[in-house]
């Protein structure tokens, strides 16, 4: 697992992750980084932020080897060009913005992006599974557009 290592010489937060699930998938399609074999993901499905954080502190406390524990929030999401282009196609979906018994985001890619770049910041998960609502036009979007977005930030925070 990658990592850093804060001034006490001791293990700090891994490298955020993400990665792609089809909802009722057994896996996910993609992570967008390398994770190590032997890492230890422990997925989490919490519809709200205090929620996600309370979890991630319990089992990264309950678990004999932290270092090796990757937390994952489960995020259902639909992106697209706009919010309301978004919010409707939500809605032909047969779906609702409160549907979920996680985290759910309808939104643009940017906002997407941010929601990720927070829930890692915020110490909510380690990783995000973003699970895509309306299947391929998320995908292509997270895989297009989120995935390269989120590295380049994260390039430019490391260099800063």
């Amino acid at each position: 697992m990658t990592g850093s290592v804060n001034n006490t010489g001791l293990a700090a937060r891994p490298d955020l992750v993400v990665a792609v699930e089809r909802l009722g998938a057994s896996g996910p399609l993609r992570w967008d980084r390398d994770v190590a074999v032997d890492t230890e993901v422990v997925r989490v499905r919490e519809p709200g932020l205090r929620d996600g954080i309370r979890a991630r502190a319990v089992l990264r406390e309950q678990s004999d080897d932290p270092g090796r524990l990757l937390v994952a929030i489960e995020v259902d999401a639909l992106v697209a060009d706009d919010a309301a282009t978004a919010r409707a196609e939500l809605l032909r979906l047969g779906e609702s913005l409160d549907g979920s018994d996680t985290l759910r985001y309808v939104g643009t890619v940017n906002g997407l992006l941010t929601l990720v770049l927070d829930l890692y910041t915020a110490g909510v998960a380690d990783a995000v599974i973003v699970h895509p609502i309306d299947g391929d036009p998320t995908v292509a979007r997270i895989a297009d557009d989120v995935v390269p977005l989120l590295h380049q930030r994260m390039a430019a925070a490391g260099a800063a």
